[in-house]
């Protein structure tokens, strides 16, 4: 079989998901415009009132949640954090679990007028979700933003305030997608409010 057949194959669903998640606020389905617009919005409020995003993830998830917590921080101004240091991970999944090693870690930072950003390409790992129901329950008016994939009945996709859902079952295409898409909602957030390019 001609490799260039799969190539292509490969580049038309990876464009045919990135310009049509399924995006929801509070519930109710919205297009991708209004999503970001609205996330937007969440980045003015949280740099206004001095607020925090926290961002988790698992594997390349995780590695999402450090770049993209760092381009925040530098580039946009916002008061973005990843639990990403080896030393929080590996001391609160021994004391506590691996599955409460997120919400534990939550727990000791978050305040009223945070921001959860949840990233998952299942959308159902337990230390995922296990935080994002603490932060629902214990802190009913933060936002909580769930990036997931795979089914779109997931867990995260469900519990989160704003959730953007990738319509694919490869991790590759799922996780490639969260990048791109939290790549452009960054910088043009950046261009339109710092005047940077």
């Amino acid at each position: 079989m001609n490799p260039l057949f799969d190539i292509e194959k490969y580049h038309e669903q990876f464009s045919s998901v990135i310009a049509n998640p399924a995006c929801k606020i509070f519930n109710t389905e919205v297009k991708l415009d209004h999503f970001v617009l609205s996330f937007w919005e969440t980045l003015r409020k949280l740099k206004a009132e001095k607020r925090t995003l926290f961002m988790i993830g698992n594997g390349a998830s995780c590695s999402m949640t450090s770049h993209f917590s760092v381009d925040l921080t530098k580039n946009a101004g916002v008061h973005a954090v990843s639990f990403t240091d080896a030393a929080l991970i590996t001391c609160f999944s021994n004391d506590f679990s691996y599955e409460t090693a997120n919400m534990e870690m939550i727990k000791c930072y978050m305040k009223e007028g945070d921001v959860l950003f949840a990233i998952s390409s299942s959308g159902r790992s337990a230390n995922i979700i296990n935080a994002v129901n603490f932060v629902r329950e214990k802190f009913p008016k933060n936002f909580v933003i769930g990036f997931s994939g795979f089914s779109p009945e997931n867990s995260l996709h469900m519990l989160a305030t704003h959730g953007l859902h990738i319509k694919d079952q490869s991790y590759g295409i799922v996780e490639s997608a969260h990048s791109y898409l939290l790549h452009m909602m960054i910088d043009l957030f950046v261009v339109r409010e710092m005047g940077l390019s």
